[in-house]
């Protein structure tokens, strides 16, 4: 599968359903803003949204990302692509 077509099904469905969301975020009150735990809400959003195999952040990198935009961003997705031809070769038994 092309890498663009990797990139396309990893985002085109989303990796949890409402009850997953709903289970992770008991408790929480979105009633008004600034009432959740944010340290904690973020770790939901990145856990919801990246999955369970990728790793969130600890340490900021400090770059400035304001400049080179497309550079970085081309970047980023070539080395996604590539994580994800490793992921799927290995889940169908070619990385082993």
């Amino acid at each position: 599968m092309p890498a663009g077509d990797l990139l396309a099904a990893r985002y085109s469905k989303p990796l949890r359903d409402a009850s997953w969301w709903e289970d992770k975020t008991k408790g929480f009150d979105f009633s008004v803003e600034d009432k959740v735990d944010a340290a904690a809400y973020n770790r939901i959003l990145w856990q919801g949204v990246m999955g369970d195999f990728v790793p969130y952040p600890t340490a900021r990198a400090g770059q400035d990302l304001r400049h080179n935009r497309k550079q970085l961003l081309a970047q980023y997705r070539k080395n996604l692509q590539a994580r994800l031809s490793l992921m799927a070769a290995q889940n169908s038994g070619g990385g082993k």
